[in-house]
């Protein structure tokens, strides 16, 4: 009767382990192994877009000055420029004008609001690289920054690319 008793105990010690309890822990460590790989998965994706140029964080700050517009050279002592601020608006020059808009941004991708800008005039050349660098900057959609060079992009064209 003694044994008996004992194997009951056991048996009642041991049961809970094989019930609803455990399938609960298993899938509570289940859970929370799908987080911690969800999590490393996100480090590398942001480690991966960083180095691709990818992060937004990357466009603020200094004066990026146009290097060419549709594949064009847009050089000379008026190139336009872009300097994006972290409070969500960017000022620039367009060869002639100064203007400045407000701008969205996450990985990879830009894009534009409404161009305010002066109103001055010059040369049909300069007037004419203004606006195609202004007609260009209402078309992007996303950008990259590949060695120092920052692409702005509509779909997988590049519209404008700027240096620092």
């Amino acid at each position: 009767m003694r044994i008996d008793l004992a194997l009951l105990a056991v048996a009642a010690i041991s049961l809970p382990a094989c019930g609803p309890q455990a399938e609960y822990a298993q899938a509570e460590r289940a859970h929370e192994q799908r987080k911690e790989d969800r999590q490393k998965q996100l480090q590398q994706q942001m480690k991966q877009e960083e180095a691709a140029g990818l992060q937004p964080a990357k466009l603020i700050g200094a004066e990026w000055v146009c290097v060419t517009i549709g594949g064009k050279a847009a050089g000379g002592g008026r190139a336009p420029t872009l300097t994006f601020g972290d409070e969500g608006r960017v000022t620039g020059f367009g060869g002639v004008n100064r203007f400045s808009t407000d701008y969205t941004s996450s990985t990879g991708t830009v894009r534009f609001g409404q161009l305010v800008s002066t109103k001055m005039a010059s040369d049909p050349e300069h007037m004419a690289l203004e606006r195609s660098f202004l007609e260009a900057l209402t078309k992007v959609d996303g950008f990259s920054i590949e060695a120092g060079l920052l692409r702005l992009r509509q779909g997988k064209d590049t519209l404008i690319e700027m240096s620092r």
